[in-house]
Order: C-alpha cells, then sequence, then structure tokens
C-alpha cells in the first residue's frame, strides 16, 4: 500500500490581527493551514510573544478579523474583550478567550447561491463595518459577490430573534455549545436574516476597507473586466438592508494594489502614487508638509502624492494603522514606508497638514501585518520569513526611522523545484517567490563530526582491530605481515586532545584462527586479509567468507576471550573450552558485544538465520534463533530497550535492513528497509548503548526514535578506507570514534549532535531551480530577479547562475546570462553524454540557436563553460523551452515543442542532434513537462493533459486519469516503472506502464490530494517527495501494511492539508528548525476496535515512512 505521508507541513501564517482577548492584554492571533494560535504580547520580556492557546477548525483558515469590544451595541460593560472572526471554508466563526481557552461562541453557515466560485486572484477579505446602531461584518469570498452578517442580529439581547433563528447546537471542543445559523439570499418567515449575499458585478475585488462616518459603508478597490481599476464605496439601507453605491471614484491612470482608511477617508496606494480621498467633502486650501510633490484635482477631491519611480513595479501587500496619523505600508519587494496623514475634518471640508513619505528600509515580504507597540510591528509572510521588528526613531525632530529587528520566524515559501542529492542524505529545494528566495538543504542528519587529531604508528602494520581494555584505556591488536600472532599496544589518553601509546611487554600473545590442525590455511587466511589492505575498498572485515569456504571464522572479543566458529560448531575459549553445536549449517559472520554481566554473540547463516549466544557466569548456551530476509554476509548486533525488550538490528552486504523487536523470547514486530552503504557492513556497540554501523568510508549511528525501532543517521565519511572503527569513552565526556586506517595511522574524530537539520540560503532573488552534481559537494541555481528600468518604465528580468558550497551555502561564484537570453532550467549531464561528472547544461531563452543550450562545468569552485554547441538537424523554429531532462545521455526538452538532442562532436566542435516527429509538436499545445518510463515519453501538456506517444498509430494519444478535470503541472519517473503526474488541484496519481506485445498497458496504482498545487516531484530510493505552492512537502512510501490499519492511512491521507507544523514561539529556540521528517500526521491514539496489531502496525510503518 502507498501510503502519504508529510515531510514539512505548511507555516506560514495566511493572517494576522492584534487583539485585546484578556483584559489589560494585548494578543497576536495568527491564522496557519485549519489552526488559530494566539500569543501573547509582552514588551517587558525578551521573549516579546509566549504562546497562550490554540484552536483547530475542520477546514483551512481563509481570513481572520477583530471585532473590536467597544463596537458592540449596547454592550457597556458587559463585553470587555475582543472576538476574533475566523473565516473557514463557508462558515465564520466567532471566537473569544473564555477561561483562558479559545471557545467558539457563534457560528454562521454562509449558503452558496447557484453559480457562484470563490474568488481567485486574492484571498478570502473580510471587514468590519461600525455605523448608528448597525454591525456589520462584510467578506468577499465568492467571485462577484460580498456577503453581510449582520452582527447586531446574532447578539441581539432581543430574545425572540435567536428562538425563530435556525440553530444547531454541537460541540465545538473548546466550549460546551455554540449556536448556528445558515444565511441565504432569501428569508422564509420566521428566520432571522443573519447573513446576506449581494450581487456587484464581474469585477476582480484588490481590497475592501471600512469608511467611517454616521451608516456603515466600506470601499472597493477592484478591477473591471478590461483591466481598469477603481473605487466604490457600498452603503447599506437602514430599512431594507439593501446595498447601493453611494459614490464612484474614476478610474486611476495606473495599477494600485492597496487601499486603507485614514483620516476620515480612504488612501489608495500604487507604485507611483498615494492618493488620498476624503469621506468629507473637498480638500481645503492648505500648505502641506510633506518630502514628496502632492496635487490637487480640480474639484479638489482626492490629494495624490507622487512616489517617483523609486518603487516602480512593487505591489503593496499589507497595511496596519500605528496611530490616528502613521500607516505602515509594505510591498511585495520588502520596501518598508512609513506614511504620516494628518490634519483636521469638518462638516463639509479636510484639511490636511502631513502628508509625507519615509522609506524605513526593507523588512520583509510580508502578507499582514499587526501593530503591538510600542511601535512593534509582527510583519506575517507567506513567501519569506516572518518578522518581529521595532521601528526606531533618530533623534531629534529630522531623525531617520529605522527598523530594528526582533526576531524572524520560519515560514513554508512556495516550492519550486526540489533535488535528491546521489549518494548522500538529504534534498535540496528551492522556494520562495518573485522578489524572495530560498534555497534550502534538508537532511535528516543528525550527528555530524566536529574535529579530529591523528597519529601514525607502526608504518609496517597491516590490519588493525580494535578491542577494550578498560573504561579509561583502548587498546588495539594488529596482524603483521608474515605472522599469525597478535601484538597488542596499549592507547590511552594522556591530555585532552594529545593521542598517546604505550607498548605493554607483557601483552599476551595469540593464534588469530586458533585452528591447531589446520595451520597452512589459516597462514593463506592471514595472507588474504593482508592482500585487501592495499585496495580502496578495505573494511577490515576479517570474517567475510565464502557460502564455500570451509575455514573458520574467529574474532577477539572485548574480556581477551577468544571465540571463533569450527565448522558448524561454536567455540568459546577463555580459561577452558566451551563448544555448542549451531542450528544451521554454512555459517556466514559473527558478531559479538560485551554488557557487564554477559557477552552475546550472533551468529548469522548464508540463507539469513540469527542465532543468538549468550556467554555468562551461568555457561554458554543459545537464547534464540530466527529467520531473516537478509541473505550472505550478515553484521548483526543487539539493543537493549528495557530488562524485557531487545532489538535484533541486522544489515547485509547489499544494504537490506532489517530490525526485530523481542519481549523476552517472543517476535512483537519487525521493519524491513532499504539504505544506503557501502558493501562491507559491520556493527560495534558500548555500553553506553551507542550502536553504530560503518563501512569501508562511512560511519552511520543508530538512535532511538518515536517509535520503537532505530532511526539510522550518517555522521561522517573518511577519505582512505577504514580498517577498524570503535566508539570510544573519554574523561571530557566528548562523543569520540576511533578509527584504524593502513599503515598504522588512527585517528581520534569527535562528533556531536547538530543544533540544526538543515541550511538555508536567503535572497531577494528568486530561486528558479536547483540541482546537485554527483559527487561534488556543490549546489548550482539559477536566480531570477525583477530590476525596475527606470528609462523604460518595465521591469527587467535578470537571470545567473550561482555555485554554492552544499554544506554550508557559501557562495562560491556566479555566472550571468548572456546578452539576449536568460536561464529558464538546468539538468546535469549522465555518464551517458561522455562527459564526465560535473558538467551541466543550462535551458536558456534566446533567439540565438548556439545560446539554447549552453554546457557549463564546475572546476573546483568556479563555473567554466565549457561549449556552446550548435544545433544540427531537424528542430522546430522558434522554440521556447522551459525544462529539459536526461536520459541514457539524451536530452528530453518541452515547450512550446517537444524535441531529443544528442550530444556529438564533429570538426572537433561538439554539436546537439536534434530529433522531432511532426506528430508530438503539431498536436502539442503548450508542455509543461517531460518524462520517460520504460523507455515510453510521456508529456505534460497545458490543454491536452497527459500525452504519450502511439507508435503504432504514429500519433499522440491522451491517457486518462482518476483527476478530472485537471491541469498536469509536473511528471515524475518512479523505478522505471511508474508514472508519476501531479495537478494544479493538489492531487498526486500514478500509473503503471508495461510493455508487451507490441501494447502498452497502464493500471492506475494510487491517487492522493494535498490541498495545493503540486509544483514539483522528486524521487530518492524508494520514496516519491512532492513539493506544494503552499510549501508544503510531503512523501509517498510503498510498504505492506494490515488490512487492520489500510483505512485508517487513507484516511489520514485524506487530512494532511488540513494540519500544521507546530510554530516555534518566541520563548523558544525560534532558529533551531525542524528536519526533512518532522511531519507525523499518523494517528497516535487507539482507533476503535484497536487491538495490539494496530500498535504493532502503527510503530512499524510510522519507523518506515520516517526512516533516515
Amino acid at each position: 500500500m502507498h501510503v502519504l505521508r508529510s515531510v514539512c507541513l505548511p507555516s506560514s501564517p495566511q493572517a494576522v490581527v492584534a487583539a485585546q482577548l484578556a483584559p489589560a492584554e494585548t494578543h497576536l492571533a495568527v491564522a496557519r493551514q485549519a489552526v488559530v494560535e494566539v500569543y501573547k504580547f509582552d514588551p517587558k520580556k525578551p521573549a516579546y510573544l509566549v504562546s497562550r492557546r490554540s484552536l483547530q477548525f475542520p477546514s483551512p483558515v481563509d481570513a481572520l478579523a477583530v471585532i473590536p469590544a467597544k463596537l458592540w451595541p449596547g454592550a457597556g460593560d458587559s463585553v470587555q474583550t475582543d472576538t476574533l472572526a475566523v473565516l473557514a471554508a463557508n462558515t465564520l466563526h466567532l471566537v473569544r478567550l473564555v477561561a483562558d481557552t479559545l471557545q467558539v461562541i457563534h457560528r454562521v453557515t454562509l449558503a452558496n447561491v447557484e453559480g457562484q466560485g470563490r474568488c481567485t486572484e486574492t484571498p478570502p477579505l473580510m471587514v468590519v463595518l461600525s455605523g448608528g446602531k448597525y454591525l456589520y461584518l462584510v467578506m468577499h469570498v465568492f467571485q462577484g459577490f460580498v456577503t453581510a452578517v449582520d452582527l447586531q442580529q446574532i447578539f441581539s439581547t432581543n430574545d425572540d430573534a435567536p428562538r425563530k433563528a435556525k440553530r444547531a447546537r454541537r460541540n465545538t471542543g473548546g466550549s460546551s455549545h455554540a449556536r448556528s445559523w445558515t444565511g441565504s439570499m432569501t428569508a422564509t418567515p420566521g428566520e432571522a436574516r443573519v447573513a446576506r449575499t449581494y450581487n456587484i458585478g464581474q469585477v476582480a475585488v484588490q481590497q475592501i476597507v471600512a469608511v467611517p462616518g454616521i451608516e456603515p459603508t466600506f470601499a472597493l478597490l477592484y478591477r473591471d473586466i478590461e483591466f481598469n481599476y477603481s473605487l466604490r464605496h457600498y452603503s447599506f439601507a437602514s430599512l431594507s438592508h439593501a446595498l447601493v453605491v453611494s459614490r464612484q471614484m474614476s478610474e486611476f491612470s495606473d495599477a494600485p494594489s492597496l487601499a486603507f482608511a485614514a483620516l476620515d477617508g480612504v488612501v489608495v496606494a500604487s507604485d507611483l502614487h498615494m492618493y488620498y480621498f476624503p469621506n468629507s467633502g473637498e480638500v481645503e486650501e492648505y500648505p502641506v508638509a510633506t518630502t514628496h510633490d502632492v496635487t490637487r484635482n480640480s474639484e479638489n477631491t482626492v490629494m495624490t502624492l507622487g512616489l517617483y519611480s523609486d518603487y516602480l513595479g512593487a505591489s503593496f501587500s499589507a497595511h496596519v494603522a500605528l496611530d490616528s496619523d502613521r500607516h505602515l505600508l509594505v510591498s511585495d519587494m520588502g520596501h518598508t514606508l512609513l506614511l504620516t496623514l494628518s490634519g483636521s475634518v469638518r462638516a463639509s471640508t479636510t484639511r490636511v497638514t502631513w502628508f509625507k513619505v519615509e522609506d524605513v528600509g526593507l523588512s520583509t515580504v510580508a502578507s499582514s501585518l499587526a501593530y503591538l507597540g510600542p511601535n512593534v510591528v509582527f510583519a506575517a509572510s507567506r513567501l519569506s520569513r516572518s518578522l518581529l521588528f521595532q521601528l526606531r526613531k533618530g533623534k531629534g525632530n529630522l531623525g531617520t526611522t529605522t527598523v530594528r529587528v526582533l526576531a524572524f520566524l520560519p515560514s513554508s515559501p512556495p516550492v519550486l523545484d526540489m533535488h535528491a542529492i546521489k549518494g548522500q542524505d538529504g534534498l535540496v529545494v528551492a522556494q520562495g517567490g518573485l522578489h524572495s528566495g530560498e534555497l534550502v538543504v534538508r537532511t535528516s542528519q543528525q550527528f555530524a563530526a566536529v574535529n579530529s587529531t591523528g597519529q601514525t604508528r607502526s608504518a609496517d602494520a597491516k590490519a588493525f582491530q580494535i578491542t577494550y581494555a578498560g573504561r579509561d584505556k583502548v587498546c588495539y591488536t594488529l596482524t603483521r605481515e608474515g605472522k599469525k600472532g597478535c601484538n597488542g599496544e596499549m592507547y590511552f589518553w594522556k591530555s585532552k586532545d594529545i593521542l598517546a601509546f604505550e607498548r605493554e611487554d607483557n601483552w599476551k600473545e595469540h593464534d588469530w584462527y586458533k585452528d591447531k590442525d589446520h595451520d597452512n590455511e589459516s597462514s593463506e587466511n592471514t595472507q588474504r586479509l593482508n592482500d585487501t589492505d592495499d585496495s580502496d575498498e578495505a573494511s577490515g572485515d576479517s570474517d567475510r567468507l565464502n557460502p564455500s569456504d570451509e575455514r573458520n571464522i574467529g574474532k577477539t572479543y572485548f574480556s581477551d576471550g577468544f571465540v571463533y566458529l569450527e565448522g558448524t560448531f561454536f567455540v568459546l575459549e577463555t580459561n577452558i573450552l566451551r563448544k555448542i553445536p549451531l542450528p544451521f549449517e554454512q555459517p556466514a559472520s559473527l558478531s559479538v558485544f560485551e554488557e557487564e554481566d554477559a557477552v552475546h554473540f550472533i551468529v548469522s547463516s548464508w540463507c539469513g538465520r540469527l542465532c543468538w549466544i549468550i556467554s555468562s557466569d551461568e555457561g554458554l548456551h543459545i537464547y534464540l534463533n530466527t529467520e531473516t530476509s537478509l541473505k550472505g554476509h550478515v553484521s548483526a548486533a543487539i539493543y537493549p530497550l528495557t530488562n524485557e525488550e531487545n532489538l535484533l538490528v541486522a544489515v547485509d552486504g547489499t544494504g537490506n535492513f532489517e530490525q526485530q523487536l523481542f519481549v523476552g523470547k517472543t517476535l512483537k514486530n519487525k521493519i524491513s528497509t532499504k539504505i544506503e552503504v557501502d558493501l562491507d557492513t559491520l556493527f560495534r556497540y558500548r555500553n553506553e548503548k551507542k550502536l553504530f554501523l560503518r563501512s569501508s568510508r562511512k560511519i552511520y549511528l543508530l538512535h532511538p526514535s518515536d517509535s520503537p525501532f532505530l532511526s539510522l543517521s550518517f555522521v561522517t565519511s573518511t577519505q582512505s578506507p577504514m580498517l577498524d572503527c570503535q566508539s570510544i569513552p573519554h574523561p571530557d565526556g566528548k562523543n569520540r570514534f576511533l578509527i584504524v586506517y593502513a599503515q598504522g595511522r588512527l585517528e581520534s574524530l569527535v562528533y556531536q549532535k547538530l543544533p540544526l537539520n538543515h541550511n538555508t540560503f536567503f535572497s531577494d532573488k528568486l530561486v528558479l531551480q536547483a540541482i546537485s552534481l554527483e559527487r561534488r559537494n556543490v549546489i548550482v541555481a539559477i536566480l531570477l530577479e525583477l530590476k525596475p528600468n527606470k528609462s523604460t518604465g518595465k521591469m527587467d528580468k535578470l537571470t545567473s547562475i550561482v555555485l554554492y558550497d552544499r554544506k554550508t551555502l557559501q557562495v562560491y561564484d556566479t555566472v550571468a546570462e548572456d546578452p539576449g537570453s536568460n536561464f529558464v532550467g538546468l539538468c546535469a549531464l549522465g555518464s551517458g553524454s561522455g562527459l564526465k561528472d560535473g558538467h551541466f547544461v543550462a535551458v536558456c531563452k534566446s533567439d540565438y540557436p548556439s545560446k539554447l543550450f549552453p554546457i557549463f562545468k564546475v572546476q573546483g569552485t568556479r563555473i567554466v563553460k565549457f561549449a556552446s554547441p550548435q544545433l544540427e538537424g531537424s528542430y522546430p523554429k522558434p522554440l521556447t523551452a522551459v525544462k529539459v531532462k536526461c536520459y541514457d545521455g539524451v536530452l528530453h526538452v518541452i515547450g512550446n515543442r517537444y524535441i531529443t538532442l544528442e550530444l556529438d562532436m564533429e570538426d572537433d566542435q561538439f554539436i546537439w542532434k536534434s530529433r522531432f516527429r511532426a506528430p508530438l509538436c503539431t498536436s502539442l499545445t503548450f508542455g509543461v513537462d517531460v518524462v520517460q518510463v520504460g523507455g515510453q515519453v510521456f508529456i505534460a501538456d497545458v490543454s491536452r493533459g497527459l500525452l504519450t506517444f502511439n507508435a503504432a498509430k504514429d500519433e499522440m494519444e491522451s491517457l486518462k486519469t482518476v483527476f478530472s478535470p485537471y491541469f498536469i503541472t509536473v511528471l515524475a519517473s518512479f523505478q522505471d516503472k511508474l508514472l508519476i503526474y501531479g495537478d494544479s488541484a493538489g492531487n498526486i496519481g500514478a500509473l503503471s506502464v508495461r510493455k508487451g506485445n507490441d501494447q502498452v498497458t497502464y493500471e492506475q496504482k494510487f491517487g492522493f490530494n494535498v490541498g495545493d498545487q503540486v509544483n514539483t516531484i522528486c524521487v530518492k530510493n524508494d520514496t516519491l517527495y512532492i513539493g506544494t505552492s503552499g510549501g508544503g512537502i510531503f512523501r509517498v512510501d510503498d510498504v505492506e501494511i494490515s488490512p487492520t490499519l489500510a483505512s485508517v492511512y487513507e484516511k489520514k491521507s485524506t487530512e494532511a492539508r488540513l494540519l500544521v507544523k507546530p510554530w516555534k514561539t518566541f520563548d523558544d529556540d525560534v532558529h533551531e528548525i525542524e528536519g526533512i521528517y518532522d511531519g507525523d500526521f499518523l494517528c497516535k491514539e487507539m482507533m476503535e476496535g484497536s487491538e495490539e496489531e494496530i500498535r504493532n502496525e502503527i510503530d512499524r510503518i510510522s519507523y518506515m515512512t520516517t526512516r533516515n
């Protein structure tokens, strides 16, 4: 069964408001996904914001507003705190903080009008209107409509209205009951008209603003079907509640993006002007203090402040009032402006004394602002990091106002691209918006080496094996060329980071194999071990044999005893000789682990059986033997969990990794996964429960996880092959490895737990795409900068290729685009292209064929242009490429046409040999992605959906999927057997591709919905990673699952889009970000009708889908 899990749940705030939810307290309410979180603001504490309470809703929150306590009609002192208005889907929830708990006190369901569709250009908008004895909550949810909720009707003290209204009582989780109404366009006799929906025509609403006045009035900033922008005032008739247009302004000459209330009127902001529309008559002729040009129209009904071209191309996205005169605005480029508008208002005229704008610097790309005071603002961002900052005024009246950052909170910008790091742990993720980019290396690595010291001893030594001589001393035994015996040297700590050695004159020498009857075979074995030391893949694994090999397997264990295998007998030799028969033939490997009161041995067979033998004061006996799915040479270990529970952990030479959970001698649960390790693997174990796995060049640490099973984390890699490695104690308490290399070289390596699980590079440019090159510790990315051109009045697109260090994200090199071209894509060239590692092709938008697909090469820390091959052969013109993928050295290019390119050389010059099929081009509207599965090419077309070429008919054909209608956005290939596709509605699907008898058959394998548009799909090992426009990253794993849990997982998969990643508050370590496997929406509570099988399966699947 394929299981959908979260990797990084969306954490960006949808909206924020400041409210007084408790007496004499200021709170910040944050809406994220389907959760509203409340933080208490306290400027006297270093943390500023402390988590207070949160409330979960049945669907994602679309809008958030505050109903001030002072606006409730006739409330008096009965209502002393503000009320939150939360819009989730088509339901309005009114929330208050009651007895330190967030409770839904009222609920209103918005009735759908036939033909209504939700607004698409802007998120739902909501504003509170007050005037006279009326109090409305106006919402723009459906395209072409506004909905008004009569708050006075809801909170009327007249008992008749609520009794006549339709109501429903239900448990809200926070309160014992909440009243519910359903609003509609027509009222039935006796029904309370709580919500009314009004038609405003086919306009695109940009903003709704509450206009101060006697009657409840709101201003609508909109764009019509001819892309003309204007402002219109609407008012409610006092008796009929009809919505009427009370004022219509002329069309704007530019494209405004924001409107807000100020000085008893409305201010409209564009990238070139600030327009002030007074609500009270004309603007009086009066000297205005300003820093910009200020003009009035001929009727004196609007005052305009010119912004010159300083903010050309910017769109103001958020506003908050600091007081009655000062307003803060933030643009999508991060510009932060302080607008001062002050004056006096009379019955028929408005006198403006101050109208000026001050640029206070860059903050963040804010989607909404909340003023917490004093001069403290919270900027919530969906495209970059959210920010808590303070406005600081310089000395004197002319002092400059600046932004002082108090704290950052991470968000989840849209995921634009993902790339798996081959042979390494982690993903490279490109996120952000048009004017903000993030390059993130997400990794599950939790440990890393921090420093090491080394020293060479015994240069003629050929092999080492590390054993223990005591807690404060470690000895290593070595085998010298031409000798059977072992000579010993003591290794210990003189001081903290100095390696010291001491020869033990009385060190006991003994035979390596203890085979008195087969001296020749023992000598051959020793020689074989020595011969492997000079190769790059030497691992020091002295007990590796072939199935037909009948030589004995011997190994020294910690207490100077000796153990070996003799045929099918297990032999233990200390002061006396003990021997017991094994329960199987052809033993393959032997592992030894010591505890205080016993020594444990695990013997494996070539058929995958494991035998657990214990030696104690009571003697030598077989504790248990078990079957595994492993084959060949197996390394195994015992990890004690409790006195009764133990994990038997084993791995074979191909990376098959199995864990078996025993309670006593009873097998309770097990998991089997695939890990990326070298062939020759060894376990090591210390009394401190440090269990690690090493190969010839890599060290992995196994550590506890949320489930009973262990998680595997990469620690470090070495330049030279290791002969042996041990975790050793040290007086300073640090975690250390002692590593032995060839030629007697020793290294002491300190490792520690990482405080961060991923690194992030922030930029004011958009990160279009990022790839990691195989066997290179670098990342190559395309950055896009939209730069205003003051001479043309347009935005110039500038792209560049940037080279980063993969670990530190330090910028190594930057390559600018050629004149007349733009970089739009990257693709690493595989070995099939004939080029070595480190080469990649860039996809360019250009009119010159030689500039369409240039080849670059990474040399050290520089990017060098390798070649600019000409296009030869047939290719369509013009050619606009948006994406390219490489399969077996062949580039598959998709855009307005589909072509393939092969790199060739003529006259010592590289050329691209182009090929294309006319049926693939003529039937293509515009391709957004291409993929090859089992030799079959599939194309995602913007209008025709999923296409493939039918060779029998020599034409393109459409493939049916379970999702319709849809716009496919991305394709991927999984194990060259499954075609994976994602669409704009958040659907993820898979088709199996099977070829046979000159026919291709397709079968739907699975389907999920992740709630947001799917932007990218990445395949790593046996896992699919999905990146969405909402910033979420999900994964799909194919795991074996019992029928008992199948329905549970299917239900939980559908709830993924409703959940939210916990947001660390300011009183926590806000810089510690969760890693790649932080999301876990598996049901932790026991389900109805649960049994022990459910709990075991939850533990097993939880490990498998969050494994490292």
